[in-house]
């Protein structure tokens, strides 16, 4: 009669578990993390709403364009990406994004203090360069993005010359795209579809692996 490997040897067993135990934690949270981002997006354009529709003032106006130009975008974008699996070669770029969303929110927010001090709105030096930093750092991030998954498969050259325009693309059009109310709403929903389908995808695949272990 086989013994059982952790009567036979407890040592073992104290060294096997808790390294389960942490894989476990590990892929639960990865799983997880998409629909706390998306729920941490969607608070964000409640809270900003509530405070629009029921207590507006020019003291809490930053409060609402922060929530609306940058946590809210910000969650949406880092939804997709955990979504999609970003893997940790990957996450230089991705936070390189997430920097980019942070500066176009401090663009727009600047602009909106320069309507409010009745200075001349989009000329100065500050905000041209929060913009054109934003743009610099989305479209390099898009570019790095788009370069990591078409390299392996299509030619060099095609390779740079497709994350070169994927990124400027990217760039020019997230900046004032952000600047939109709605934005953040259209972000955040695009997630949460994203999240789940890609959520529904591997309860798929968990469950063919599982029907295939169960007929081998």
């Amino acid at each position: 009669m086989l013994e059982d490997p952790a009567i036979e040897h407890p040592e073992l067993t104290k060294r096997k578990y808790p390294g389960a135990i942490r894989v476990g934690l590990a892929l639960m949270s990865k799983r997880m993390a998409p629909f706390a981002f998306v729920i941490g997006a969607f608070v964000s354009v409640a809270v900003a709403i509530v405070i629009v529709v029921t207590a507006f003032t020019p003291q809490n106006a930053s409060v609402v364009q922060a929530l609306m130009f940058g946590v809210g975008p910000l969650l949406s974008y880092l939804a997709v990406v955990t979504a999609l699996g970003a893997t940790r070669a990957s996450w230089p770029p991705v936070l390189l994004g997430a920097v980019g969303i942070v500066t176009a929110c401090s663009a727009h927010m600047t602009w909106y203090a320069e309507l409010e001090t009745n200075s001349a709105a989009g000329t100065s030096r500050t905000w041209l360069a929060l913009i054109v930093s934003a743009a610099l750092l989305i479209s390099g991030a898009a570019g790095a993005l788009i370069w990591r998954h078409v390299s392996r498969v299509i030619p060099t050259l095609a390779a740079v010359s497709l994350s070169t325009l994927g990124g400027v693309v990217a760039g020019v059009l997230t900046v004032p795209v952000l600047v939109i109310p709605g934005t953040t709403l259209v972000l955040a929903l695009a997630a949460l579809v994203i999240v789940m389908v890609r959520h529904r995808n591997e309860h798929q695949n968990l469950k063919r692996r599982a029907a295939a272990a169960a007929q081998s």
